[in-house]
């Protein structure tokens, strides 16, 4: 079975798709070789599955022909990339211009590969991998991504020159030895930096006792494997120089860590290439050993391959890789996100391949060692916001940002806040980087997680639907107005209906008057918070909170008072909580307890697909003057479900019999009134 992309199926009076191609041999053949072909028995299965008649196909099997469905990264018709499906070619059935006579189609999604040395690389644009992931032929191929970058770039930035962190590691190798210390720079030079995962606390972290010993020298051999693994690839590419955050951080002073964690976007940004030990989930594990191929493929075919324009036959394989858009353990920790997105090049060892992501990253060959990228969205986004480290470098000032840059951070908050921290109370700071990059286009006061400008309606942050509900931290994180106050996956789905790109933004009903936060360290100014607060006057009405009675679609209830001050029975809005609270984790099984709450009008959303009222729930704290104080509890929002989607819930809840008009007035008669949460 020979694939000829130049045999298509279609004909002078039908026009097929044009990616159908057929094979010589017809079903009959395929049936046949069954029993010493693993690939007839696989692709004999998979079909036999998809018809409903197979038995009466096999009878016909002379006149039925193999085909085959391909992908192509580009709008051209080659490189070759994916067999996206199997099928039969029956002259019986009816023709089909998106099918052609094909009904049955079994969709395998296989990768095309060809060997660098192999006529059919020409037209097959991926490559087997190296599974020696550290070997000399991928340092050399890792030497030539960065000269390309370097030289010829023109969007990726170039090195300034004019940064260089406070320590870094100086690397020399004699024979099969490492020398390391810790090495002050009086000058620039270039360097590596590294992102992997701790795993815990690292016992030959730098201390304020090591630098006051004046021996700075390291024992390579006790280090963890992931930063060996790491000072062999910076001598391996070159480099003398190389960025360890525990080895180049002195970890128990805390002024200058959070001096040093702030100058994270310099560290980054500035590094000749970022190395991601992806593979690593702590750093003893190390990110240079081999790749088992067996284990992260599922199938492997071998095929002849008919080059276009010619009669040489080469040859491909078709493979199936499980799990290609798998995360790494490294996707799954919190400090490593903003070291990924700060990064302007990327060297990234991943379980099964090694990837070079920069601005001007393709999916042409020399990106990666072999096999096709993966392709999560977090990383489509980091290449999406280079322009951040652009701006770096930029001779060109900043215009202030827009509604698509606030957008993105929201993006931003999105996926940091689905990774894990060791210690919750870094949840600020881990992404403190990030915000000192889009300071540069924002122009803007950043407060606790937010951007001034994006207030009020970035108060409707929330809890993911995906997120499990916990409790409160026991340590302070943030003022509970802000998203950094709570642990798990948050949101801004709320906050963008509100306030969507392409539309009018909705006037807010409330208005704030001031927005303050008390830094914990005063130079870190995208750090962590020891306070905050938020002040202003909007309209507040007291309902009341069951927090364990969860409604139908995962929403809770909030209840409204009698005239006699009894709570009403039926709810009167939906409520998304930020954590668990104290009272309701005490005993879960109670349904009757409850406790007041205060819901402050924030916005009215009209638009079509969503309606309703939007706000904050808050819990009323003591105050020492006549302006009320509040914490937030989490956001409500009361909108009916319609059509195809009141269908689905399969369920009414009880205040979506509530008159429109009535929901959008609940406020109408309330005075306005100062407040402040903190």
């Amino acid at each position: 079975m020979v694939i000829d992309l130049e045999h298509k199926a279609a004909t002078q009076t039908e026009k097929a798709p044009g990616t159908i191609v057929l094979f010589k041999p017809k079903l009959d053949a395929l049936l046949s070789a069954q029993s010493n072909c693993q690939f007839s028995q696989w692709l004999v299965k998979g079909l036999s599955t998809k018809c409903l008649n197979w038995p009466g196909l096999e009878q016909r099997a002379g006149d039925i022909s193999l085909c085959i469905d391909y992908l192509t990264y580009t709008f051209d018709p080659l490189p070759l990339v994916e067999v996206t499906w199997f099928g039969l070619w029956d002259p019986r059935e009816d023709f089909d211009e998106e099918r052609g006579r094909c009904q049955v189609r079994y969709h395998s999604f296989l990768d095309v590969i060809a060997c660098p040395d192999n006529p059919a690389s020409e037209f097959v644009s991926t490559r087997p991998i190296n599974p020696s992931i550290g070997s000399q032929k991928n340092l050399v191929l890792s030497r030539r991504w960065i000269q390309e970058c370097m030289e010829n770039h023109v969007d990726c930035p170039a090195l300034a020159g004019k940064f260089m962190p406070k320590y870094v590691l100086k690397l020399s190798q004699n024979a099969d030895q490492y020398h390391v210390s810790i090495y002050q720079p009086f000058s620039p030079e270039p360097y590596t930096a590294l992102s992997y995962c701790w795993g815990g606390d690292q016992p030959h972290k730098t201390t304020r006792a090591k630098i006051n010993s004046g021996n700075l020298e390291l024992d390579y051999h006790i280090l963890p494997a992931s930063i060996q693994d790491a000072i062999k690839v910076t001598v391996g590419l070159g480099y003398q120089y190389l960025w360890v955050d525990s080895l180049c951080i002195v970890q128990d002073e805390g002024q200058e860590k959070a001096e040093q964690i702030a100058l994270m976007p310099n560290i980054y940004t500035s590094a000749i290439v970022t190395i991601v030990a992806s593979r690593a989930n702590r750093a003893i594990d190390g990110f240079l050993h081999e790749i088992d191929v067996k284990a992260v493929t599922n199938l492997c075919f071998k095929l002849p391959f008919k080059c276009p324009g010619s009669s040489t036959v080469g040859t491909v394989f078709l493979s199936k890789i499980n799990n290609v858009d798998d995360p790494e353990p490294i996707d799954f920790r919190g400090w490593t996100f903003q070291e990924r997105f700060l990064s302007p090049r990327v060297l990234d060892f991943a379980t099964k391949q090694l990837s070079w992501t920069c601005s001007s990253s393709s999916v042409d060959e020399g990106f990666r060692d072999g096999w096709k990228l993966r392709s999560l969205k977090q990383d489509r986004l980091f290449l999406e916001n280079n322009f951040f480290t652009k701006q770096m470098g930029s001779a060109v000032p900043a215009v202030n940002g827009s509604h698509i840059d606030i957008q993105n951070w929201r993006l931003m908050v999105a996926y940091y806040t689905r990774r894990r921290l060791t210690f919750p109370k870094d949840r600020i700071l881990a992404i403190s980087g990030v915000a000192g990059m889009f300071a540069t286009v924002l122009k803007d006061q950043y407060a606790a997680g937010h951007w001034k400008q994006s207030l009020p309606f970035d108060l409707l942050w929330s809890k993911s639907p995906e997120s499990t509900p916990e409790r409160r931290p026991s340590e302070y994180l943030a003022p509970s107005w802000s998203w950094a106050a709570v642990t798990g996956e948050v949101w801004f789905w709320y906050a963008h209906k509100v306030s969507p790109s392409d539309m009018p933004p909705v006037t807010p009903d409330v208005h704030l008057t001031d927005v303050l936060t008390e830094l914990e360290e005063q130079t870190a100014v995208f750090g962590a918070v020891t306070s905050g607060c938020i002040k202003g006057s909007g309209s507040i009405r007291k309902l009341v909170w069951f927090g364990n009675q969860e409604t139908p679609d995962h929403f809770h209830a909030l209840h409204d008072y009698t005239l006699e001050g009894d709570v009403r029975p039926v709810p009167l809005m939906r409520m998304i909580p930020d954590a668990i609270e104290d009272e309701f984790a005490k005993d879960p099984s109670r349904k009757d307890i409850s406790i007041p709450v205060h819901l402050l009008h924030v916005g009215t959303c009209t638009n079509w697909g969503i309606r309703g009222l939007f706000g904050l729930v808050l819990r009323e704290m003591a105050s020492a003057s006549q302006r009320r104080r509040f914490t937030r509890l989490g956001i409500f929002h009361n909108c009916p479900p319609r059509g195809r989607k009141r269908r689905a819930l399969g369920v009414a809840r009880p205040w979506d019999s509530l008159a429109e008009g009535d929901n959008l007035a609940f406020f109408a008669d309330c005075v306005k009134e100062e407040f402040e949460i903190i």
